[in-house]
């Protein structure tokens, strides 16, 4: 009787062992088919995704023209840019009192340091080159180049310049043009010949006979420049020059245009 009670101990515990193990395959079958479910889902709404995303348009890449300037620069509106430098200011010039003109000369102040900008002063709050030679100016487009000439400068503290406007309109309009600093590689393009009608700075020591018919001299047969200045006959110093017709003087050559 205890052989057989044990017998059937035995097999009950078997049967159960039995029974657990068709519960756990039951169980993890029901979790592989809920993971396939799960994955399933996934890949349809990843698929969903992309199909929608295939139908929007694509952004157009940004032009030259449309980037952003260099962080802390000062751009005045939307223009072109003077490439190779990281600064500008706009500038306005007042209208002129005698009507509408054009290629007119305009004098402007620039500062090394700060202050605050007026018609005729411009401060570059330290960010050009000391020597100037960086400083540009262009028209209203922002990348037309203006000629200029730069009539005297004192290293780190101010430079006078002369920019050929091409175009002033009658008061009470007024005019843009673009001042550009901040290339610390860029070296000055002052021009006087481009800028004015007629030009001579009488710097090179050499009277330039294009230029000023020096006629029958007079005075100890000679004519100079210096420093800037030009000394006609019948001066005994460096003077600024007289234009005179009489023969015997140095005067201005008829010039093409004057």
């Amino acid at each position: 009787m205890r052989t057989c009670a044990g017998k059937l101990e035995a097999v009950g515990v078997v049967g159960d062992m039995r029974t657990a193990v068709r519960t756990v395959r039951a169980r993890s079958a029901r979790s592989r088919t809920t993971m396939t479910r799960r994955t399933l889902s996934c890949l349809l709404l990843a698929l969903l995704v992309a199909s929608l995303l295939s139908c929007l348009p694509l952004p157009s890449p940004l032009l030259p023209s449309q980037l952003s300037p260099p962080v802390g620069v000062v751009k005045a509106q939307e223009t072109g840019w003077l490439l190779g430098w990281g600064y500008r200011k706009s500038h306005q010039i007042i209208g002129s009192t005698a009507g509408a003109v054009t290629d007119y000369q305009v004098n402007i102040t620039v500062y090394y340091g700060s202050g605050t900008d007026d018609r005729w002063k411009v401060y570059l709050n330290g960010k050009c080159r000391t020597d100037f030679g960086d400083v540009r100016f262009t028209a209203d487009d922002g990348v037309t180049p203006l000629p200029y000439w730069i009539e005297e400068k004192y290293d780190g503290q101010n430079a006078t310049f002369w920019v050929k406007v091409p175009s002033i309109p009658a008061s009470p309009g007024t005019a843009t043009i673009y001042i550009y600093y901040g290339n610390p590689s860029a070296t000055t393009t002052s021009n006087g010949d481009a800028t004015f009608l007629f030009f001579d700075d009488f710097d090179d020591g050499v009277v330039d006979t294009s230029k000023w018919d020096v006629g029958t001299l007079t005075y100890n047969n000679y004519v100079f420049e210096n420093n800037g200045l030009f000394a006609p006959p019948r001066s005994s110093a460096p003077t600024k020059a007289r234009f005179e017709a009489t023969t015997g003087y140095t005067g201005l050559k008829e010039q093409p245009g004057l």
